[in-house]
């Protein structure tokens, strides 16, 4: 997954921290949804860095 809009390093670490805020709340559907948009976010920021480190 391609980020939609380059992602800061500050912007991904406010990111993992709304995350891990989000996590310890009683799941429903729209959080379900939110954490998966975040997930993906997350992942995608970290594969750019991973591909950015091996070149």
């Amino acid at each position: 997954m391609e980020l939609p809009v380059p992602m800061s390093e500050i912007d991904y670490h406010l990111l993992v921290a709304e995350f891990d805020m989000l996590w310890s709340r009683p799941p429903d559907a729209a959080l379900r949804e939110r954490m998966d948009q975040m997930m993906r976010l997350i992942s995608a920021f970290e594969e750019s860095r991973r591909i950015a480190s091996s070149a």
